[in-house]
């Protein structure tokens, strides 16, 4: 029940002998099957388009072609294709005259082949069919962005032409659709490319991006990027969505802290879905350009997947789950600011490629940053003298590292010390706060350390021995009954 890259996903075809008359000959077919355009979700009673593109792969041209498809063994609709008059190679765009419309909710199979190809016996195949299961519900929510992926080089002409085009359609419609450009040739020597050499490489390689202009619309399209268009586009987004992302980021002393709720409307079981969370930045630009093709402003850049682009593993989904994440980015490394940046969240098929709902990560203004809730000015909503804790700021540990960021319980303190440090740190908390997990991150939001256990001290203290990781900032996360919570910690050579 996901998206079909139909001529990757072999597992997905009956190859040989389309499902029509029994007793005809196999053949080598000369229609090759590339992309469907229907999804593997539909809604009951609404209509389902049977749609997609195919290719002409014989000699001469394609003229002339019969589409047929057949749900669970029922009568098959067929539409007859005449005065074509493609080039082989050339994709064709074809979709049923009578739509499927679905009369009930449940698992359904949908099978699609094609047959007397320029005016061949009906009875003759002309391509492999496509089996597949279509999951039928009585809701699902609507789209709210499709994503284009836009992998591009500083030495392409074509790609100093077509990126324009590519981001102006983007920016007219912003309201539907969000967009991640790449430099992801890493013997360029691109700028942009070494912003974050790991995530251009997996994505890179993910989608086997060979060249460019090369642009990838979810299951929908992966290819040169001058078949990009708004109609393509809007194919994807007339789809149903599978899932609802609710998302949220603060930023606290330039670290960034994502909160991302799934919800699941589907049943996946056995699909490979990653939560993936991007952060772009909006406009990156050269006094001289970077590359032979003249391009000196670059927009959508991408400049990091939290925690990485492999994205955080998804549980297998039934209708009903609800998957919480938090992640976290430093800004300050990457020299950004949430007025720079834009943060997408979306949950993909790691291996169709489908995306089954894209949303923009909304910025929240935390407590300390210039909200005043409580009316008194002191910008914290906490009534008190502005350091977060309800006391008076007396930092009564005496190792003046006080603050924290507790997303249930503002007034709640814990402390660090020594902080900077040499990596043996100290965490002391609250009598009543019991941890159920520590985890340490780096600037990038890699989680890199979790210790089985919280490790007392006799004290009642916890120790925490980052000596392993060596020098640099870290992020703790700690688990708690009341919450989450953080703390920068500075880890400094002797």
């Amino acid at each position: 029940m996901t998206g079909r890259n139909i001529h990757l996903i072999s597992l997905f075809l009956i190859l040989g002998l389309p499902l029509l008359a029994s007793g005809a000959n196999p053949k080598i077919h000369d229609v090759r099957l590339d992309y469907f355009f229907g999804g593997p979700l539909a809604v009951v009673a609404s209509e389902y388009q049977v749609h997609g593109e195919l290719t002409f792969i014989g000699s001469g041209s394609l003229n002339s072609l019969y589409l047929h498809y057949q749900v669970n063994g029922e009568e098959v609709q067929t539409t007859f294709f005449d005065e074509i008059g493609l080039n082989p190679m050339i994709p064709f765009y074809y979709q049923a005259h009578n739509p499927w419309l679905p009369e009930s909710d449940g698992t359904h199979q949908l099978k699609v082949w094609f047959s007397g190809l320029n005016g061949a016996p009906v009875e003759e195949g002309a391509s492999d069919t496509l089996l597949l299961d279509v999951g039928v519900y009585e809701y699902l929510p609507a789209r709210e962005l499709t994503l284009l992926e836009s992998f591009s080089s500083m030495n392409c002409g074509s790609c100093a032409l077509l990126n324009p085009q590519l981001r102006d359609m983007v920016d007219e419609h912003e309201e539907i659709y969000a967009m991640i450009f790449y430099h992801p040739f890493g013997h360029e020597n691109s700028p942009i490319y070494q912003l974050n050499d790991k995530d251009n490489d997996i994505r890179r390689a993910f989608y086997q991006v060979t060249y460019s202009p090369f642009a990838v619309i979810g299951s929908v399209h992966q290819g040169s990027a001058e078949y990009v268009s708004h109609d393509r586009m809007q194919l994807k987004h007339n789809r149903p969505a599978g899932f609802a992302i609710d998302a949220i980021y603060t930023v606290v002393d330039d670290l960034m802290h994502v909160q991302v709720e799934v919800e699941s409307f589907v049943d996946m079981p056995a699909a490979n879905l990653r939560l993936m969370v991007s952060v772009t930045q909006d406009h990156i630009g050269f006094d001289v350009p970077p590359g032979s093709n003249g391009e000196q402003d670059f927009y959508h850049v991408m400049r990091s997947f939290l925690p990485d682009a492999n994205g955080s593993y998804l549980p297998p989904q039934f209708a009903g789950d609800i998957y919480h994440i938090d992640l976290y980015y430093y800004l300050g490394n990457a020299e950004l600011t949430e007025e720079d940046i834009e943060v997408l969240a979306f949950v993909q098929d790691m291996d169709t490629f489908a995306i089954f709902q894209t949303s923009r990560v909304a910025y929240q203004e935390s407590d300390g940053d210039d909200e005043d809730d409580d009316g008194n000015g002191d910008d914290n909503g906490d009534g008190d003298n502005g350091d977060g804790d309800g006391d008076n700021g007396d930092d009564e540990g005496g190792d003046g590292d006080e603050t924290s960021v507790n997303e249930s319980d503002p007034g709640r303190r814990f402390s660090v010390y020594p902080n900077p440090g040499e990596g043996l740190f100290t965490l002391r908390l609250p009598d009543d706060l019991t941890p159920d997990a520590i985890r340490i991150y780096d600037a990038t939001g890699r989680m890199l350390h979790s210790p089985d256990h919280a490790p007392y001290t006799s004290s009642g203290e916890i120790q925490l021995d980052l000596r392993h990781l060596g020098p640099g900032i870290y992020f703790l996360q700690m688990l708690t009954g009341q919450g989450p919570l953080h703390k920068t910690i500075i880890f400094t050579s002797r």
